[in-house]
């Protein structure tokens, strides 16, 4: 219900008043065009069908028991008239009529009624591409320029609800336009043989994402979008490359990167509700962009959902790093305590995970603990257990694509790498060049693969941020000199 003032009028209507349910149609008139274009497509139709509407509501309303639930009562008749509209269309043969909009145009040229009409019919197209719910907020949005409060209330939904519909209806409403741009370039090509298979893409894409080269991935993912949208290994894909490894700033830079993000993995469980990992990479996602109570809900939440499924684990996991990335690293190792009895498979994460926590409190010598302990523990079994429970987690495919930057070298380059910078932070800095050496040497291990380059250049850099003494050692600046020379 909008106001107390909508309740009168619909009180008085129902005694009769043609002036008051006037009144609610002047307020309603949006919703129920946006509703029946959500369903049928045809802006023209649209005003026959909305008028129908309101004639059934005059004639039904002194039934109307609650008058708070009017617009959605309201909406119900619009979309039972639009389909019955549906259904005569399938079942008539298309009749010659007027057309209204040629002659309100009249006196245009005909260059200027060519333009209309093709920019009509691109807008037309584009808006019955959406999905019906997201059709009927961005026509309502665009008909008066509503508020969130005044749509989430005409709507039947919530605020927030309204903004992601808004949010994802924009979103799509870009990607279609684009789409038919792209339709009709492919239209004009030479033939078929230009196009790459969704399968071929995803291969593209799998070594651009084991060269750590997420960015340069996306416009490979964007490709296999066009020809799979409903492909959730590609969506989720690339939710990744439009986020990850991306600082803050350069997010803060593109905010629309984290939209497009979001976007893809709101539809992923759109189709897909119970998709764990989807809801996990969503919050941890959304982790950037919103407060902390809102998103420890939502990590509490999926934690819940989690429990005694197989992602139990992982979302503790994700819950503790919230705390660990928002500076709350008590918390964190509270969590990871938890964890370690309970999921030994885990061990040599949880052992890194709470060295940096520890580090985080300024506790060097517990933290140069758990980093001792995580080398001794990352072990080739160890390592195959990780892996086999990932692949089982995440899908052989999914997992694939991050199998170079999730195995054994790597791993022990951070370990030694860390305890290198925590022995420099005490004053051993011959025990720290000794573990600044054997970081080096996984790190150029035949196993990194196509990631090493990169994983070289991102220890430097660590390095020189977080410890800069070691970094001017010798080892270090021979290994930057050697990139330099690669470069």
């Amino acid at each position: 219900m909008e106001t107390c003032e909508d309740e009168q009028w619909i009180r008085a209507a129902q005694g009769g008043d043609e002036a008051a349910f006037g009144r609610l149609v002047d307020r309603y008139k949006d919703t129920v065009f946006a509703t029946v274009v959500a369903i049928t497509g045809d802006f023209e139709a649209a005003h026959d069908i909305g008028q129908e509407t309101f004639l059934r509501a005059w004639f039904g309303i002194a039934r109307l028991e609650d008058a708070e639930s009017f617009g959605p009562w309201l909406r119900t008749i619009a979309r039972n008239r639009s389909r019955t509209f549906l259904e005569r269309r399938q079942r008539q043969p298309a009749r010659e009529s007027i057309d209204v909009d040629e002659l309100a145009h009249k006196g245009q040229s005909p260059a200027q009624d060519a333009e209309r009409s093709e920019r009509r019919q691109l807008v037309h197209d584009a808006i019955d591409r959406l999905p019906e719910l997201s059709r009927e907020a961005l026509v309502l949005h665009y008909l008066e320029g509503l508020t969130t409060p005044r749509m989430a209330t005409q709507l039947g939904i919530t605020g927030p609800a309204v903004r992601q519909r808004l949010r994802r209806a924009r979103l799509l409403m870009q990607e279609e336009v684009e789409q038919m741009v792209a339709d009709v370039i492919r239209d004009e090509a030479p033939g078929a043989d230009f196009s790459d298979s969704v399968n071929t893409l995803i291969k593209q894409a799998r070594g651009l994402f084991q060269e750590v080269k997420y960015g340069a991935a996306v416009p490979v993912l964007e490709s296999a979008r066009e020809q799979a949208p409903e492909d959730t290994l590609v969506s989720m894909l690339l939710a990744e490359a439009y986020t990850f490894t991306r600082s803050a700033e350069e997010l803060q830079e593109e905010p629309g990167a984290y939209d497009r993000a979001l976007a893809l993995l709101d539809e992923v469980l759109e189709r897909e509700p119970d998709n764990m990992l989807a809801r996990l990479r969503r919050a941890a996602l959304r982790s950037n962009v919103v407060d902390d109570e809102e998103i420890f809900a939502e990590q509490q939440a999926a934690l819940e959902a989690a429990k005694g499924g197989l992602f139990e684990a992982v979302a503790q996991l994700e819950l503790a790093r919230r705390h660990l990335t928002r500076g709350q690293g008590d918390k964190a190792l509270s969590l990871y305590d938890k964890l370690l009895p309970k999921f030994p498979w885990m061990a040599c994460v949880l052992h890194s995970e709470m060295g940096v926590a520890q580090a985080s409190l300024q506790d060097g010598a517990a933290a140069l603990g758990h980093f001792e302990r995580a080398v001794e523990m990352t072990t080739p079994d160890a390592m195959e257990a990780l892996q086999t429970t990932s692949k089982e987690l995440m899908g052989e495919a999914y997992w694939a694509f991050w199998s170079t930057v999730d195995n054994l070298p790597v791993r022990q380059c951070q370990n030694h790498a860390w305890i290198a910078g925590l022995r420099s932070a005490s004053g051993d800095m011959k025990t720290a060049r000794k573990h600044v050496r054997l970081a080096i040497e996984f790190v150029n291990q035949n196993e990194v693969g196509e990631a090493r380059a990169m994983l070289r250049q991102e220890l430097v850099r660590q390095m020189e941020q977080m410890f800069p003494d070691l970094a001017a050692q010798d080892e270090m600046q021979a290994l930057k000199r050697e990139i330099e020379t690669e470069g």
